[in-house]
């Protein structure tokens, strides 16, 4: 019997921190995209579990003449974060956003459209 109970015991120590583990787990999603000039419509659905918190986004742009634009959507529609860049021709610009928000469980829709720009545009999302 006493060995019963340590066999018990300790399935349920191996359970709860299993399950630590699955609720503190991050999940990360990265891209990166070239930007060669064209125009460029892209839209990115983004799955947000009912385990998750909070959602975290970063990008980081730098283009040389034309403009970029990302928007992030949570999963009501509502535009949730925002990166505009606007170089006129032969200049550069570059900017980040950078914002960790409460996660609605659902589909989110990052939009990224850019009008005869050249540079590159990384992309993170975390959710945990």
């Amino acid at each position: 019997m006493k060995i019963l109970k340590t066999i018990l015991l300790g399935c349920c120590i191996l359970l709860t921190a299993n399950s630590i583990n699955a609720q503190t787990e991050t999940q990360r999603w990265d891209a990166k995209l070239d930007l060669d000039g064209s125009e460029l419509k892209k839209e990115i659905k983004i799955l947000v579990s009912d385990e998750s918190k909070e959602v975290s986004v970063s990008v980081k742009g730098i283009i040389s003449g034309g403009t970029l634009k990302v928007k992030l959507y949570d999963s009501k529609g509502n535009s949730a974060a925002t990166l505009n860049l606007n170089a006129s021709p032969g200049s550069k610009a570059k900017g980040s956003l950078s914002e960790t928000m409460d996660a609605m469980p659902g589909t989110w829709l990052l939009k990224v459209t850019n009008d005869e720009a050249t540079g590159k545009v990384n992309i993170r999302v975390e959710q945990n």
